[in-house]
């Protein structure tokens, strides 16, 4: 009972569960400090999916993020993945709320920009109605053909598990379903746009961070814009999944602008060394301990 000072407990259903075992556990007696890693807001998430398909607004938003957050009540601090979901928090939970992004190490390749070719996107695919197969059969379906119009030989790749039969479905000779790949950097080094298309997710994107931190710009969804807090035309490009032709537009311009292409890949990078880096997430950590510490 005395062997922990501090405990990290992530996602809701681990946080109930490890509520209820705490209190068998500890009783009355002082408990370790525990912390709340929210890898994301699930009920934003859930929100924007009934939104999306449903056409009508969420009416109980408010309450279901109240009641996930009700579940960390217990806890003595929160770590949110953003500043966004740090504001969130701050609305329904009255203790300390930090933040710890992702941390990657900053490698980018240096392949020149003509060298390069095709659309890229890496994600788990196995799932119907996931996220990640939302997005890109609806990407495959509006967006790469009005893309092909004006780049007929350009490749959508696809990388990652795909048992989803809507992926599967997606199949053809400009779409290619490449599966799990043991090896990224020869996709991170060859292609030209990475694709974060996301029309309903919580959290941030690990992906984008990974593809920024490997040297290729992205063109998202406003949503992953907004979830990252980088700015359009600047560290990534982005349209509204309301226009399929907008979205179009953002890859060709990024696809065919040598100049906007560097531009979008610096800026990233700068920013990815300044929120991601390992020597600045090991600093985040440190200070979530010092403040939890120094509450006694």
């Amino acid at each position: 009972k005395e062997y922990y000072t501090e405990i990290f407990v992530s996602r809701p259903h681990n946080m109930e569960f490890f509520t209820q075992v705490a209190k068998k556990v500890y009783g009355s007696m002082v408990q370790p400090k525990i912390i709340y890693d929210a890898e994301a807001i699930f009920s934003l998430r859930d929100a924007k999916k009934y939104e999306l398909f449903s056409g009508k607004e969420h009416k109980n938003i408010a309450n279901n993020v109240a009641a996930e957050v009700a579940l960390v009540s217990d806890a003595d601090m929160v770590v949110a993945v953003s500043n966004k979901e740090r504001q969130v928090f701050r609305k329904y939970y009255n203790g300390n709320v930090g933040v710890i992004g992702h941390a990657l190490d900053i490698a980018p390749f240096d392949t020149d920009f003509d060298e390069r070719a095709d659309f890229l996107f890496i994600g788990n695919m196995d799932y119907d109605g996931s996220p990640n197969v939302d997005s890109m059969t609806w990407f495959s379906q509006h967006v790469f053909p009005l893309i092909l119009e004006q780049i007929p030989d350009a490749k959508l790749k696809l990388v990652g598990t795909n048992a989803s039969s809507e992926i599967q479905q997606l199949a053809e000779d400009s779409v290619m379903l490449l599966g799990r790949q043991a090896d990224l950097d020869e996709y991170y080094s060859s292609c030209k746009v990475f694709l974060a298309p996301t029309r309903f997710a919580g959290g941030i994107p690990y992906k984008v961070h990974e593809a920024a931190a490997k040297g290729m710009p992205v063109v998202a969804s406003e949503l992953i814009r907004e979830q990252l807090g980088w700015d359009n035309g600047k560290e990534i490009l982005s349209a509204s999944v309301d226009d399929a032709a907008q979205f179009a537009s953002q890859c060709v311009d990024l696809y065919q602008d040598k100049r906007l292409w560097s531009d979008i890949r610096e800026n990233a990078l700068t920013r990815m060394h300044k929120e991601c880096s390992v020597s600045e997430i090991k600093k985040e950590i440190a200070e979530i301990f010092r403040r939890i510490e120094s509450e006694g």
